[in-house]
């Protein structure tokens, strides 16, 4: 019964965080007409509201953005630490901690949606799906770099699997394990 309740605690922090960091890269880079965009915007407002006002700018309201997925994500890290470890971690361990999950969350976020433009563009979709406007909008940053440098290997698009190498590596590349010396818990891998 435990394991269940920190499951859906997990779930719950992880889905609020990705609904969040999608909000702040959607403002960025992808058209608020989006039915999807929309959405997000519909579901964050109430958690952003409280720590914004109508006069900010766009660089402090994503100042506020990434503070809060970082309280939250802290927030986590710190309840489930508190409850399953023996020895927890300290206060900076904690804020590393939660800092290198945000960046990992953001590059598994373009990592799978880069995998489902991918996919999707093998089927010749419906390019007015909202979904599937969103997901283009959303890699299209990442991948116009790419393509500008690569050229077409009998017609190929190489650059999804350039990106996702890139990606991959750069996640393999954060030091989570250097920070999680000397915190002993029950199942580290449920925490983080």
């Amino acid at each position: 019964m435990e394991n269940l309740f920190f499951f859906l605690f997990r779930t719950f922090i992880d889905f609020v965080s990705i609904v969040l960091v999608l909000r702040l890269i959607a403002a960025r880079f992808i058209s608020t007409s989006n039915p999807i965009h929309q959405f997000i915007i519909l579901f964050t407002n109430p958690i952003i509201k409280p720590f914004s006002s109508r006069l900010l700018k766009q660089s402090s309201f994503e100042i506020i953005l990434i503070s809060l997925v970082l309280l939250i994500e802290l927030f986590g890290l710190w309840f489930m630490m508190t409850f399953q470890c023996l020895t927890g971690p300290s206060f900076l361990q904690l804020i590393g901690l939660s800092l290198m999950n945000v960046i990992i969350l953001v590059l598994r976020i373009f990592l799978f949606s880069i995998l489902a433009h991918a996919i999707l563009s093998w089927f010749n979709p419906n390019y007015y799906s909202p979904a599937i406007r969103f997901i283009g909008e959303l890699v299209s940053p990442i991948l116009k770099p790419i393509q500008k440098r690569m050229p077409y290997l009998s017609g190929l698009d190489i650059s999804p699997l350039i990106s996702i190498v890139i990606i991959q590596s750069i996640i393999m590349i954060i030091p989570v394990d250097s920070a999680l010396t000397g915190i002993v818990c029950t199942n580290l891998s449920k925490i983080i």
